[in-house]
């Protein structure tokens, strides 16, 4: 629901002129994206290719806007990822679990990664307090993203 509904804003319904600069910057963003992800993994080398391995793509992104904001919205959970395994707190957590979120409301191949990173967070080598911690957030915030899709469905 949220991706027809998001394409059709930033791709469709505002005129030709609204729509190529909304495709624009999704595209700006997403390879921005992929220049971050790459900067966080390895540095500014492993950012060129990463952005590198993405240019091929542009034109698919262009004709198919669906697949254009699931790829942010992995490309969002990858970063923050990244991010939470950096600084472990409970603010990155939520974020993460925002952005799995948004995700899981476009599209729901990630449907059990906040399940397996939660049994990973709560294994023994990581510490019974500090495997909550993590855990919590990560399964609870997208849980309250997706409670009114469940609810409308369980309606149905």
């Amino acid at each position: 629901m949220l991706a027809a509904v998001s394409s059709a804003y930033l791709f469709g319904h505002a005129g030709p002129q609204t729509g190529r600069g909304r495709r624009a910057a999704s595209g700006a963003a997403l390879y921005g994206l992929s220049f971050a992800l790459g900067l966080l993994l390895g540095g500014w080398i492993a950012g060129a290719a990463a952005l590198a391995l993405m240019l091929p793509f542009a034109a698919e992104i262009a004709r198919h806007p669906i697949i254009a904001l699931y790829a942010l919205s992995v490309l969002l959970v990858a970063g923050l990822l990244v991010r939470r395994a950096r600084a472990p707190t409970p603010a990155n957590g939520a974020l993460l679990g925002l952005a799995l979120g948004l995700s899981l409301l476009h599209r729901s191949p990630l449907l059990l990664f906040p399940l397996v990173l939660a049994l990973y967070d709560l294994l023994p080598s990581r510490g019974p307090r500090a495997g909550l911690k993590g855990a919590l957030p990560v399964l609870a915030v997208p849980l309250l993203l997706l409670l009114p899709w469940i609810a409308m469905n369980w309606a149905l």
